[in-house]
Protein backbone atom coordinates (compact mmCIF):
# COMPACT_ATOMS: atom_id res chain seq x y z
CA UNK A 1 0.00 0.00 0.00
CA UNK A 2 2.76 2.05 1.15
CA UNK A 3 4.63 1.84 -2.63
CA UNK A 4 1.53 1.49 -4.43
CA UNK A 5 -0.17 4.79 -3.25
CA UNK A 6 3.40 6.50 -3.26
CA UNK A 7 2.57 7.67 0.56
CA UNK A 8 5.87 10.09 2.39
CA UNK A 9 4.40 10.17 5.49
CA UNK A 10 2.99 7.69 7.76
CA UNK A 11 1.85 8.53 11.18
CA UNK A 12 2.03 6.46 14.09
CA UNK A 13 -0.31 6.67 17.34
CA UNK A 14 0.63 3.84 19.62
CA UNK A 15 3.82 2.58 21.57
CA UNK A 16 4.96 -0.77 20.68
CA UNK A 17 3.38 -2.13 24.18
CA UNK A 18 1.03 -0.19 26.67
CA UNK A 19 0.73 -1.35 30.41
CA UNK A 20 0.68 -5.28 29.73
CA UNK A 21 -0.69 -5.22 26.10
CA UNK A 22 0.77 -5.21 22.76
CA UNK A 23 -0.12 -2.63 20.62
CA UNK A 24 1.92 -2.59 17.21
CA UNK A 25 4.05 -4.76 15.69
CA UNK A 26 7.89 -3.26 15.27
CA UNK A 27 7.49 -3.17 11.40
CA UNK A 28 10.47 -0.92 10.42
CA UNK A 29 14.39 -2.23 11.60
CA UNK A 30 16.85 -1.34 13.98
CA UNK A 31 19.77 0.65 13.11
CA UNK A 32 22.36 -1.20 10.66
CA UNK A 33 19.69 -3.72 10.18
CA UNK A 34 17.57 -4.36 7.06
CA UNK A 35 13.89 -6.00 6.72
CA UNK A 36 12.75 -7.79 3.57
CA UNK A 37 9.17 -6.87 3.15
CA UNK A 38 7.84 -9.15 0.11
CA UNK A 39 9.85 -7.29 -2.80
CA UNK A 40 10.39 -3.88 -0.81
CA UNK A 41 13.72 -3.89 1.45
CA UNK A 42 13.27 -0.99 4.26
CA UNK A 43 16.45 0.92 5.99
CA UNK A 44 16.27 2.97 8.93
CA UNK A 45 18.12 5.60 7.50
CA UNK A 46 17.85 8.06 11.01
CA UNK A 47 16.37 8.64 13.70
CA UNK A 48 15.27 11.50 16.18
CA UNK A 49 14.06 11.28 19.27
CA UNK A 50 12.03 14.02 21.24
CA UNK A 51 10.71 14.16 24.47
CA UNK A 52 6.66 12.80 22.91
CA UNK A 53 7.24 11.82 19.71
CA UNK A 54 10.31 9.89 17.56
CA UNK A 55 11.34 11.01 13.85
CA UNK A 56 12.43 8.52 11.70
CA UNK A 57 13.37 8.09 8.00
CA UNK A 58 12.84 5.01 6.38
CA UNK A 59 14.13 4.22 2.95
CA UNK A 60 12.70 1.17 0.52
CA UNK A 61 13.97 -0.16 -2.45
CA UNK A 62 11.77 -2.12 -4.26
CA UNK A 63 13.68 -5.57 -5.80
CA UNK A 64 11.63 -5.32 -9.00
CA UNK A 65 11.22 -1.75 -10.36
CA UNK A 66 14.96 -0.93 -9.24
CA UNK A 67 14.15 2.45 -7.16
CA UNK A 68 14.47 3.64 -4.10
CA UNK A 69 12.25 6.50 -2.22
CA UNK A 70 12.19 7.61 1.40
CA UNK A 71 9.46 8.00 3.75
CA UNK A 72 9.30 9.95 7.29
CA UNK A 73 8.01 7.95 9.99
CA UNK A 74 6.30 9.68 13.04
CA UNK A 75 5.34 8.10 16.09
CA UNK A 76 3.36 9.94 19.27
CA UNK A 77 4.69 7.98 22.44
CA UNK A 78 3.35 10.02 24.93
CA UNK A 79 -0.80 9.15 24.51
CA UNK A 80 -1.50 7.35 28.02
CA UNK A 81 -2.59 4.01 28.11
CA UNK A 82 -5.66 5.21 29.68
CA UNK A 83 -7.09 8.77 29.44
CA UNK A 84 -6.19 11.48 26.85
CA UNK A 85 -3.71 13.28 25.57
CA UNK A 86 -1.72 16.43 26.60
CA UNK A 87 -2.91 18.59 23.41
CA UNK A 88 -0.80 21.13 23.25
CA UNK A 89 1.77 18.41 22.75
CA UNK A 90 -0.86 16.87 19.90
CA UNK A 91 -0.85 20.76 18.01
CA UNK A 92 3.17 20.46 18.50
CA UNK A 93 3.53 16.71 17.16
CA UNK A 94 0.56 17.58 14.32
CA UNK A 95 2.77 20.64 13.33
CA UNK A 96 5.93 18.30 12.86
CA UNK A 97 4.15 16.27 10.44
CA UNK A 98 2.18 18.36 8.03
CA UNK A 99 5.44 21.47 7.56
CA UNK A 100 7.40 18.44 6.68
CA UNK A 101 4.78 17.29 4.72
CA UNK A 102 5.20 16.81 0.72
CA UNK A 103 3.26 18.95 -1.22
CA UNK A 104 2.50 16.84 -4.44
CA UNK A 105 -1.57 15.10 -3.23
CA UNK A 106 -0.81 12.15 -1.88
CA UNK A 107 -1.74 10.46 0.90
CA UNK A 108 -0.36 10.57 4.69
CA UNK A 109 -0.98 6.95 6.36
CA UNK A 110 -2.01 7.48 9.96
CA UNK A 111 -2.68 4.21 12.20
CA UNK A 112 -2.77 3.40 16.32
CA UNK A 113 -3.77 -0.01 17.18
CA UNK A 114 -6.92 -0.64 16.47
CA UNK A 115 -6.77 1.98 13.95
CA UNK A 116 -9.93 4.17 15.04
CA UNK A 117 -9.62 6.03 18.43
CA UNK A 118 -6.31 7.58 17.64
CA UNK A 119 -6.30 7.85 14.34
CA UNK A 120 -9.84 9.69 14.33
CA UNK A 121 -8.48 12.21 16.44
CA UNK A 122 -5.45 12.99 14.76
CA UNK A 123 -7.70 12.95 11.33
CA UNK A 124 -10.50 15.19 12.67
CA UNK A 125 -7.78 17.41 14.35
CA UNK A 126 -6.04 18.11 10.43
CA UNK A 127 -9.29 18.42 8.83
CA UNK A 128 -10.70 20.77 11.35
CA UNK A 129 -7.64 22.81 11.73
CA UNK A 130 -7.09 23.23 7.93
CA UNK A 131 -11.07 24.09 7.53
CA UNK A 132 -10.56 26.21 10.12
CA UNK A 133 -8.19 28.53 8.94
CA UNK A 134 -10.25 28.51 5.45
CA UNK A 135 -13.68 29.31 6.68
CA UNK A 136 -12.98 30.45 10.57
CA UNK A 137 -15.21 27.96 11.78
CA UNK A 138 -15.26 24.08 12.07
CA UNK A 139 -17.74 21.74 13.16
CA UNK A 140 -16.73 18.78 14.98
CA UNK A 141 -19.52 16.38 15.39
CA UNK A 142 -20.46 17.01 11.76
CA UNK A 143 -16.86 15.04 10.44
CA UNK A 144 -16.40 12.46 12.89
CA UNK A 145 -20.21 11.31 11.94
CA UNK A 146 -18.86 11.39 8.31
CA UNK A 147 -15.64 9.22 9.33
CA UNK A 148 -17.84 7.00 10.72
CA UNK A 149 -19.83 6.75 7.80
CA UNK A 150 -16.32 5.33 6.02
CA UNK A 151 -15.04 3.93 9.13
CA UNK A 152 -17.27 2.41 12.28
CA UNK A 153 -16.16 3.58 15.59
CA UNK A 154 -13.88 6.02 14.34
CA UNK A 155 -12.80 8.31 17.60
CA UNK A 156 -14.18 5.63 20.14
CA UNK A 157 -14.63 7.70 23.75
CA UNK A 158 -15.58 11.00 25.31
CA UNK A 159 -11.82 11.87 25.93
CA UNK A 160 -11.14 11.11 22.84
CA UNK A 161 -13.69 13.07 21.75
CA UNK A 162 -12.89 15.88 23.82
CA UNK A 163 -9.54 16.02 22.71
CA UNK A 164 -10.39 17.54 19.29
CA UNK A 165 -11.92 20.30 21.17
CA UNK A 166 -9.42 21.07 23.79
CA UNK A 167 -6.16 20.57 20.46
CA UNK A 168 -8.54 23.23 18.37
CA UNK A 169 -8.85 25.69 21.45
CA UNK A 170 -5.21 25.56 21.65
CA UNK A 171 -3.83 25.85 18.42
CA UNK A 172 -6.46 28.70 17.18
CA UNK A 173 -5.78 30.54 20.38
CA UNK A 174 -1.84 31.21 19.76
CA UNK A 175 -0.60 28.85 16.79
CA UNK A 176 2.90 27.75 16.18
CA UNK A 177 4.87 29.72 14.35
CA UNK A 178 8.06 29.02 14.45
CA UNK A 179 11.53 31.01 13.66
CA UNK A 180 14.95 30.23 11.58
CA UNK A 181 18.07 31.11 12.50
CA UNK A 182 18.30 34.16 10.24
CA UNK A 183 14.78 35.44 11.72
CA UNK A 184 15.74 35.33 15.21
CA UNK A 185 19.51 36.54 14.66
CA UNK A 186 17.63 39.50 12.64
CA UNK A 187 15.14 40.45 15.58
CA UNK A 188 17.28 40.13 18.41
CA UNK A 189 20.11 42.46 16.72
CA UNK A 190 17.26 45.07 16.22
CA UNK A 191 16.78 44.42 19.73
CA UNK A 192 20.45 45.18 20.86
CA UNK A 193 20.57 47.57 18.99
CA UNK A 194 18.40 50.02 20.66
CA UNK A 195 16.63 50.60 24.07
CA UNK A 196 13.44 51.66 22.57
CA UNK A 197 10.38 49.72 23.49
CA UNK A 198 9.59 49.37 19.82
CA UNK A 199 12.29 46.77 19.52
CA UNK A 200 10.96 44.69 22.37
CA UNK A 201 7.40 45.01 21.90
CA UNK A 202 7.06 41.77 19.93
CA UNK A 203 8.70 39.84 23.02
CA UNK A 204 6.36 42.03 25.70
CA UNK A 205 3.20 40.98 23.18
CA UNK A 206 4.06 36.77 23.16
CA UNK A 207 4.45 37.73 27.17
CA UNK A 208 0.88 39.13 27.60
CA UNK A 209 -0.29 36.09 25.44
CA UNK A 210 1.65 33.46 27.49
CA UNK A 211 -0.46 35.18 30.80
CA UNK A 212 -3.69 34.57 29.16
CA UNK A 213 -3.14 31.45 27.91
CA UNK A 214 -1.31 29.72 31.54
CA UNK A 215 -3.03 31.68 34.30
CA UNK A 216 -1.24 31.39 37.68
CA UNK A 217 -2.91 29.42 40.57
CA UNK A 218 -6.40 30.61 41.59
CA UNK A 219 -6.97 31.45 45.39
CA UNK A 220 -8.26 28.60 46.17
CA UNK A 221 -5.55 26.51 44.86
CA UNK A 222 -3.52 28.03 47.47
CA UNK A 223 -6.05 27.56 50.57
CA UNK A 224 -6.03 24.44 49.38
CA UNK A 225 -2.54 23.91 49.31
CA UNK A 226 -2.46 24.60 53.02
CA UNK A 227 -5.10 23.08 53.78
CA UNK A 228 -3.37 19.62 52.47
CA UNK A 229 -0.42 20.92 54.43
CA UNK A 230 -1.42 19.97 57.91
CA UNK A 231 0.49 22.50 59.58
CA UNK A 232 3.69 21.68 57.95
CA UNK A 233 6.38 24.98 57.67
CA UNK A 234 3.19 26.62 56.86
CA UNK A 235 5.01 30.02 56.02
CA UNK A 236 8.17 28.67 53.50
CA UNK A 237 5.76 26.36 51.56
CA UNK A 238 6.46 27.02 47.97
CA UNK A 239 3.81 27.95 45.65
CA UNK A 240 2.20 24.49 45.01
CA UNK A 241 -1.30 24.31 43.04
CA UNK A 242 -3.58 21.98 41.15
CA UNK A 243 -0.85 22.26 38.53
CA UNK A 244 2.23 20.47 40.93
CA UNK A 245 2.93 17.30 42.05
CA UNK A 246 1.97 15.79 45.34
CA UNK A 247 2.35 12.88 47.10
CA UNK A 248 -0.71 10.59 47.61
CA UNK A 249 -1.07 9.14 50.75
CA UNK A 250 -1.16 5.17 50.82
CA UNK A 251 -3.79 4.36 52.80
CA UNK A 252 -7.28 4.88 51.38
CA UNK A 253 -9.18 6.79 53.15
CA UNK A 254 -6.28 9.19 53.92
CA UNK A 255 -6.41 12.93 52.28
CA UNK A 256 -3.33 13.86 49.54
CA UNK A 257 -1.38 16.11 51.02
CA UNK A 258 1.96 18.63 50.17
CA UNK A 259 4.94 16.93 51.46
CA UNK A 260 7.49 19.75 51.50
CA UNK A 261 11.03 19.74 53.91
CA UNK A 262 12.90 23.29 54.09
CA UNK A 263 16.46 22.90 53.64
CA UNK A 264 18.83 25.74 53.40
CA UNK A 265 20.31 26.07 49.72
CA UNK A 266 23.14 23.96 49.68
CA UNK A 267 23.28 22.51 53.41
CA UNK A 268 22.47 18.77 52.32
CA UNK A 269 25.68 19.29 49.63
CA UNK A 270 28.78 17.19 50.87
CA UNK A 271 32.22 18.66 50.13
CA UNK A 272 34.39 16.57 47.89
CA UNK A 273 35.80 13.34 49.40
CA UNK A 274 33.09 13.07 52.53
CA UNK A 275 29.50 12.42 53.63
CA UNK A 276 26.14 13.88 55.10
CA UNK A 277 23.64 11.80 56.48
CA UNK A 278 20.04 13.09 55.06
CA UNK A 279 18.11 10.32 56.71
CA UNK A 280 17.27 7.51 55.65
CA UNK A 281 20.04 8.26 52.82
CA UNK A 282 24.06 8.94 53.29
CA UNK A 283 25.03 10.94 50.56
CA UNK A 284 29.30 11.04 49.66
CA UNK A 285 30.66 13.45 47.03
CA UNK A 286 32.95 11.48 44.99
CA UNK A 287 34.55 14.28 42.84
CA UNK A 288 33.83 18.31 41.72
CA UNK A 289 34.77 19.97 38.84
CA UNK A 290 34.45 23.35 38.05
CA UNK A 291 35.84 23.62 34.53
CA UNK A 292 32.64 25.74 33.38
CA UNK A 293 30.10 25.17 35.96
CA UNK A 294 30.40 23.84 39.44
CA UNK A 295 29.66 20.03 39.38
CA UNK A 296 29.83 17.20 42.14
CA UNK A 297 29.50 13.66 41.14
CA UNK A 298 26.96 12.36 44.87
CA UNK A 299 26.93 8.93 45.42
CA UNK A 300 23.40 8.15 47.17
CA UNK A 301 22.91 5.30 49.58
CA UNK A 302 19.91 4.16 51.37
CA UNK A 303 21.00 2.50 54.74
CA UNK A 304 18.76 0.84 55.44
CA UNK A 305 18.28 -0.97 52.12
CA UNK A 306 22.00 -2.82 52.38
CA UNK A 307 23.69 -2.06 49.09
CA UNK A 308 21.25 0.13 46.79
CA UNK A 309 23.31 2.63 45.66
CA UNK A 310 22.51 5.90 42.88
CA UNK A 311 24.87 8.00 41.55
CA UNK A 312 24.16 11.45 40.80
CA UNK A 313 25.51 14.78 38.93
CA UNK A 314 24.74 17.70 40.08
CA UNK A 315 25.24 21.17 38.24
CA UNK A 316 25.53 24.68 39.47
CA UNK A 317 26.14 28.15 38.35
CA UNK A 318 30.19 29.19 39.86
CA UNK A 319 28.63 32.71 40.45
CA UNK A 320 25.13 33.76 40.73
CA UNK A 321 22.86 34.00 37.92
CA UNK A 322 19.98 37.23 38.66
CA UNK A 323 16.91 37.24 35.75
CA UNK A 324 18.18 40.70 34.53
CA UNK A 325 19.71 38.85 31.42
CA UNK A 326 23.47 40.89 31.47
CA UNK A 327 25.78 39.16 29.61
CA UNK A 328 27.80 37.70 32.41
CA UNK A 329 24.60 36.28 33.61
CA UNK A 330 23.71 34.61 30.41
CA UNK A 331 27.11 33.34 29.67
CA UNK A 332 26.88 31.70 33.54
CA UNK A 333 23.54 30.51 32.48
CA UNK A 334 25.04 28.80 28.86
CA UNK A 335 27.67 27.21 30.33
CA UNK A 336 25.26 25.57 32.98
CA UNK A 337 23.36 24.73 30.07
CA UNK A 338 26.03 23.48 28.24
CA UNK A 339 27.16 21.03 30.99
CA UNK A 340 24.13 19.42 31.21
CA UNK A 341 23.34 18.67 27.91
CA UNK A 342 27.14 17.40 27.39
CA UNK A 343 26.46 14.76 30.23
CA UNK A 344 24.36 13.31 27.61
CA UNK A 345 22.12 11.66 30.49
CA UNK A 346 18.32 9.84 29.10
CA UNK A 347 17.83 10.31 32.52
CA UNK A 348 15.01 13.17 33.83
CA UNK A 349 16.63 16.25 35.37
CA UNK A 350 15.45 17.44 38.43
CA UNK A 351 15.71 21.36 38.04
CA UNK A 352 15.67 23.18 41.54
CA UNK A 353 15.91 26.84 42.67
CA UNK A 354 15.91 28.83 46.02
CA UNK A 355 11.53 28.72 45.53
CA UNK A 356 11.40 26.35 43.16
CA UNK A 357 10.27 28.38 39.86
CA UNK A 358 12.88 31.71 40.10
CA UNK A 359 15.13 30.82 36.81
CA UNK A 360 14.04 27.17 37.08
CA UNK A 361 11.51 28.19 33.72
CA UNK A 362 14.73 29.90 32.04
CA UNK A 363 17.11 27.02 32.88
CA UNK A 364 14.71 24.44 30.97
CA UNK A 365 13.65 26.95 28.74
CA UNK A 366 16.88 27.38 27.28
CA UNK A 367 17.70 24.13 27.58
CA UNK A 368 14.71 22.72 25.52
CA UNK A 369 15.35 25.39 22.87
CA UNK A 370 18.91 25.29 22.54
CA UNK A 371 17.96 21.01 21.62
CA UNK A 372 15.61 21.49 19.26
CA UNK A 373 18.51 24.57 17.40
CA UNK A 374 20.33 21.80 16.86
CA UNK A 375 17.60 18.69 15.95
CA UNK A 376 15.42 21.09 14.15
CA UNK A 377 17.47 24.16 12.52
CA UNK A 378 14.88 26.37 14.54
CA UNK A 379 13.62 27.65 17.71
CA UNK A 380 9.82 28.45 19.05
CA UNK A 381 10.35 30.40 22.44
CA UNK A 382 7.14 31.16 22.57
CA UNK A 383 5.51 27.48 22.70
CA UNK A 384 8.66 25.68 24.67
CA UNK A 385 7.54 28.67 27.77
CA UNK A 386 4.00 27.69 27.11
CA UNK A 387 4.72 23.96 27.62
CA UNK A 388 6.34 24.48 30.69
CA UNK A 389 3.28 27.14 32.22
CA UNK A 390 0.67 24.19 31.03
CA UNK A 391 2.52 22.10 33.62
CA UNK A 392 3.71 24.79 36.18
CA UNK A 393 2.52 28.45 35.83
CA UNK A 394 4.81 30.31 37.65
CA UNK A 395 8.24 29.29 35.48
CA UNK A 396 9.16 32.39 33.23
CA UNK A 397 6.64 34.35 35.56
CA UNK A 398 8.42 37.62 34.74
CA UNK A 399 9.03 39.29 31.57
CA UNK A 400 12.76 39.58 32.79
CA UNK A 401 12.84 35.94 32.67
CA UNK A 402 10.93 35.48 29.11
CA UNK A 403 13.53 38.21 27.27
CA UNK A 404 16.26 36.45 29.30
CA UNK A 405 15.62 33.12 27.59
CA UNK A 406 15.42 34.69 24.25
CA UNK A 407 18.51 36.74 24.67
CA UNK A 408 20.51 33.44 25.90
CA UNK A 409 19.61 31.85 23.13
CA UNK A 410 20.94 34.89 20.45
CA UNK A 411 23.87 34.51 22.40
CA UNK A 412 24.21 30.35 21.87
CA UNK A 413 23.62 30.89 18.18
CA UNK A 414 26.30 33.89 18.00
CA UNK A 415 28.88 31.91 19.91
CA UNK A 416 28.03 28.73 17.73
CA UNK A 417 28.36 30.93 14.50
CA UNK A 418 31.56 31.93 14.96
CA UNK A 419 33.01 28.45 16.41
CA UNK A 420 31.58 27.35 12.40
Amino acid sequence: MIWQENVTSIVMLTNLTEGEHAKCSHYWPNEKESLTVGAVLVDLAEEKKYAFFTKRKLSLSHKEFQNTRVITHYQYTAWPDYGRSEPLSLIVFHQHVFTARNKKKVPTVVHCSAGVGRTGVFIALDAMYQEGKKTGKVNVAEFVNRMRHNRVSMVQTYEQYMVIYLALNEIFKAPIKVKSVTEVCNTMEKMSSSNSATNTLFVHEEFQVLRKLCSPCKTIDHRTRHKNSKGRLENQLPLVCKHGQHLSAILPKEDSYTNVVYIPMKSWLPVERSSKVMIPFILHCQSTSTKHSEGHSINIRDHQQGDTEHTLAVYGPISRINPFGMPQNRLELLRLVSDVLDSKSDSPITVVSSDGTSLCGVFIAVHNVIQQLNIDGYVDVFTVVRQLRIHQPYLCNSIEEYEMVYRTVYDEVQTTSRQL
